[in-house]
């Protein structure tokens, strides 16, 4: 035994064979059995390993972090699902307590301790240990992600990538070591930022469950607004991240001693230079728009159309997990861009165009209200969670009034304006890639008074259109697009323009928007007294049923959870997200009520825009956590993900059809030439679409009778008109 403590290789391949044996043996055991064990056993490995090297050893602070890193990579081979980021944080601080008691005792009492002589290293391992630090970060990085996202050790896989991502990470080391002419502080800023990129990243998927796009940039405008969804959670958020980011920063701390070790000055500056400019050379061919090589990429590469995982769409986390967090960054940026479709034929889609017949309209010509409300979903489809009446009670009466119509939505947690994007214009997110936003990329410096879009098409018609918008009027640019590419009359941005305490509102009960409640005041004020004569278009954002959702966030509730097989942690955001969706319902009941009483015609279409992303304090989305999604991603769970409803009502009699499933996208084009109305042919010819593809997204699409599919697997004729509305898209949406 003292001849393997006396030597540091043979205590790591001893504890290496140690790990090896144990990792095998708790593989062979049942689940939950395997992982006690292991959170047993292994502090106790690194406590005795620690110990019996101290007896035999100077003072080496090296040892408990080397045993980290084999315990890393044994568990990722042997038992990824048995090894997570607290397991490995245990470990090490039962292996470094002794180094730390002994530290301090020695320094109390005032004794000189024997620590470990430092490493000399030749101009040679200077070299190798300073140009492979980009690598090695790049890796340790990785390996938070995985331990962050998913609470096991994984690196991507993806050849091509991979090596993409680490040319983007080398360029940037050598622009700062050109900058600042020492490996070491070149290394320091690169792992720094690039550790500040990945926690931002971690922080996005604890709020919304998707990953951090390079275009999130275009939210710092939106700063104080974003944060002030998040600020009463953002101790769950530090909570979540607490553990993977301490051991990460370790394990960078422990880097930076070798980086510092292994510095090297720049002596020839011109030769720096010349290195220094390829890589900014490299990095402007990657970013810069290239449609050839950018189209390659996609299709090559970074091709999730025949990755043989047809659900990879529906998960950026999984996205991310194959291709790496740096390489999915720039792979999701490409993906953004707009490619002429394969099979692009401009004469055939005119054609259809003008062929394009508008059926009857028998609804007339009513006032239309929408009700765009905020995370609205059916609570009862999360059947083991009980309540002591129903959360959404008017939603269920009023399915007997009007038309429901199941809806797949192109977002899941968040990115409401691709939605309001999809109703507004009839154009698809599925044509612009995951991750897209119209509103904030195609809008930015796209100006055509020929881009199709609804209010164009009311306006034609002899309507008013008016938006009332709980957030604010920069929020996703909405204003702009709202003036200058809809062309839509008036617009209220009730954040920047409405002081709530000084009009006798509670800014508790929303936390940052106004109540649902005070939205049907402001309809109910405009309708007592708009001119008789006057078509209205009324389109009403809410926000009242806004993340982020936790048991304190109303003073009161008027429903309570009755029974539930779940933890305080579950219970609470759902019971949130209820009262939230509860007084949501409420309005709803009183703004069909109130139409009720006018002797205009009107409608209201009513629908919610996507499902919540209900984050508990462990970073888990708890509609997952419960069993009602599943992590594998089914075409059964994809669709329930995706799956929103809407919901049609009028004061006078209508005679609806049979129409059961449509996506946003299709929903005005059905309710338009149900109107008496004027359309262009565009809207014409969308219309009939929903015969063949009624609902899709870019993950799942339904036909008429329901049957749901993944949208990489289409074909036969739904492929036809998916693809034709590609190309058609393509044409109108410049």
């Amino acid at each position: 035994m003292k001849e393997i403590f006396e030597n540091r290789k043979k205590i790591y391949l001893f504890s290496l064979f140690l790990f090896l044996i144990s990792s095998i043996i708790i593989k062979l055991l049942p689940n939950d059995v395997g992982n006690t064990v292991a959170l047993i056993i292994f502090p106790i490995y690194f406590l005795a390993l620690v110990l019996l090297y101290l007896r035999f050893n100077r003072i080496d602070y090296n040892i408990p972090i080397i045993l980290a890193i084999i315990y890393i990579l044994v568990g990722y081979i042997i038992t990824p699902n048995a090894i997570s980021a607290s397991k490995v944080v245990y470990s090490f601080i039962a292996g470094f307590l002794p180094l730390l008691v002994i530290k301090i005792y020695a320094k109390i009492k005032k004794i000189e301790i024997k620590e470990k002589k430092p490493i000399k290293l030749n101009d040679k391992q200077k070299k190798i240990i300073s140009y492979s630090m980009p690598f090695i970060g790049v890796v340790l990085l990785e390996l938070y992600y995985s331990i962050c996202t998913f609470n096991i050790l994984h690196l991507p896989t993806a050849f091509i990538p991979v090596l993409l991502g680490l040319l983007i990470a080398y360029a940037m080391f050598y622009i700062f070591l050109t900058i600042f002419r020492r490996t070491n502080v070149a290394n320091i800023i690169l792992i720094v930022l690039l550790f500040v990129i990945y926690i931002v990243n971690e922080g996005r998927i604890y709020y919304t469950s998707d990953t951090l796009q390079i275009t999130d940039i275009l939210f710092l405008q939106n700063a104080t607004e974003v944060a002030g969804m998040a600020d009463n959670t953002f101790l769950y958020c530090i909570n979540y991240l607490l553990f993977p980011t301490i051991l990460t920063a370790i394990f960078v701390f422990y880097l930076t001693y070798y980086i510092n070790l292994a510095s090297i000055k720049i002596k020839d500056f011109k030769k720096q230079l010349v290195k220094g400019l390829v890589a900014v050379g490299i990095l402007v061919l990657l970013f810069i728009p290239n449609e050839p090589f950018n189209k390659f990429l996609v299709t090559h590469p970074y091709n999730i159309y025949n990755s043989g995982d047809p659900a990879i769409t529906a998960s950026n986390t999984r996205y991310y997990k194959k291709f790496g967090v740096l390489p999915g960054l720039y792979g999701k940026l490409i993906e953004s861009r707009r490619f002429k479709p394969d099979g692009y034929n401009q004469e055939e889609l005119v054609t259809l165009l003008n062929k394009a017949e508008k059926v009857e309209g028998t609804w007339k010509k009513p006032n239309i209200i929408v009700v765009f409300s905020e995370s609205y979903w059916d609570l009862s489809k999360l059947k083991d969670i009980k309540f002591d009446k129903d959360v959404n009670p008017n939603y269920h009466k009023l399915q007997e009034e009007g038309k429901f119509i199941e809806m797949i939505a192109p977002a899941y947690g968040g990115m409401s304006s691709n939605v309001e994007f999809e109703i507004m214009t009839g154009g698809s997110l599925d044509f612009f890639g995951k991750g897209y936003t119209p509103y904030m990329q195609f809008f930015k410096d796209n100006v055509s008074e020929d881009d199709p879009n609804i209010i164009r098409e009311l306006k034609a018609n002899g309507y008013k259109t008016k938006v009332l918008n709980s957030s604010s009027a920069t929020m996703f640019n909405c204003a702009r697009i709202y003036s200058f590419f809809y062309g839509i009359d008036e617009q209220t941005h009730l954040y920047d323009e409405l002081k709530l305490e000084e009009k006798g509102y509670d800014w508790k009960t929303n936390g940052t928007y106004v109540t649902d409640a005070y939205l049907t005041d402001k309809v109910e004020e405009y309708f007592d007294n708009k001119p008789a004569d006057e078509k209205i278009f009324y389109f009403v954002i809410t926000m009242g049923g806004h993340m982020p959702y936790y048991e304190d966030k109303y003073d009161e509730y008027d429903i309570n959870i009755v029974e539930s097989p779940y933890n305080d942690d579950i219970n609470g955001v759902v019971h949130s997200y209820a009262q939230g969706i509860y007084l949501a319902d409420k309005e709803l009941g009183r703004l069909y009520d109130y139409i009720n009483t006018l002797d205009e015609e009107t409608i209201i279409v009513f629908f919610g825009d996507h499902l919540p992303h209900l984050s508990i304090s462990n970073g888990e989305d708890a509609l997952f956590s419960t069993g009602f999604l599943d992590e594998d991603y089914n075409l059964e769970s994809v669709y329930k993900q995706y799956n929103t409803s809407a919901l049609i009502l009028s004061n006078y009699d209508i005679e609806f059809d049979d129409t059961k499933y449509l996506s946003p996208d299709l929903l005005f084009a059905y309710i338009l030439n149900n109107m008496d109305l004027d359309l262009s042919p565009y809207y014409k010819w969308l219309y009939h679409t929903k015969d063949v593809l009624p609902s899709s997204n870019f993950v799942v699409s339904q036909d008429k009778s329901g049957k749901i599919y993944y949208t990489l697997e289409l074909s036969g004729e739904m492929k036809e008109v998916y693809d034709l509305r590609r190309n058609m898209q393509y044409m109108l949406f410049k």
